[in-house]
């Protein structure tokens, strides 16, 4: 009945053929050959004797799996491209590129994310914050209220419109809503203390203001 009709059986394969469907099946570890399944033009897939996989639907859709059954590639024209450990599109919302979750970049309108060995970064709209474990440094932002930062030099946060905190290794400032304030001095001078362990002479000099310094009390 060629050519619209053709089947074919032996002890290790199958092979059938009706008008636009297609299948042919291959029993593992008898023959080099693939099995596959068509249904012109709208379905194909297709199995190789080390248990890759592939899937084609409507020339539209295409999908690729390796011998453990995971997707290595995938595509869905014309929004959606996927390869496994390299990038994940999903024109024009979402862009990942990079391999595991700690080494990656992905973005879209609304959101950044960044992953590596020594820098993490992250924005959702309001919201941003980075760390540098290579420098020692971190911020963290809420728009327009909150910051915060870290580093080698000095660290603080500000929560507007409570309070400001600073803090060096020798000063500390802490000013509050309504103007109370906080300051820390640490220095050396020739004079007044001396401290035993160290052999070094040092003072303290602590300040508490109200209303920015109108009101004050220096210890």
């Amino acid at each position: 009945m060629a050519p619209f009709f053709y089947k074919y059986n032996t002890s290790d394969e199958e092979e059938f053929f009706l008008l636009g469907y297609h299948s042919r099946y291959v029993r593992p570890g008898y023959s080099n050959f693939d099995s596959f399944t068509r249904f012109y033009p709208f379905y194909y897939s297709s199995y190789k004797q080390d248990g890759s996989s592939f899937l084609g639907l409507a020339g539209l859709f295409y999908r690729w799996k390796d011998s453990k059954d995971e997707t290595v590639t995938r595509t869905i024209l014309p929004f959606h491209y996927y390869q496994k450990n390299e990038y994940n599109l999903l024109l024009p919302f979402y862009f990942r590129f990079g391999g595991d979750d700690m080494d990656y970049v992905s973005f879209s309108p609304f959101h950044y994310k960044l992953r590596s060995k020594n820098v993490d970064r992250d924005w959702v709209w309001f919201y941003y914050s980075s760390e540098d474990r290579k420098e020692k440094t971190s911020s963290l932002f809420v728009a327009p209220f909150y910051f915060e930062w870290k580093s080698p030099e000095s660290r603080g946060d500000i929560l507007l419109p409570a309070y400001l905190k600073y803090y060096e290794k020798n000063k500390n400032l802490e000013l509050y809503f309504g103007g109370f304030s906080v300051s820390q001095t640490v220095g050396r001078f020739d004079t007044s203390l001396k401290s035993n362990a160290f052999e070094k002479e040092y003072y303290i000099d602590l300040d508490y203001s109200f209303i920015y310094n109108l009101f004050s009390i220096s210890l």
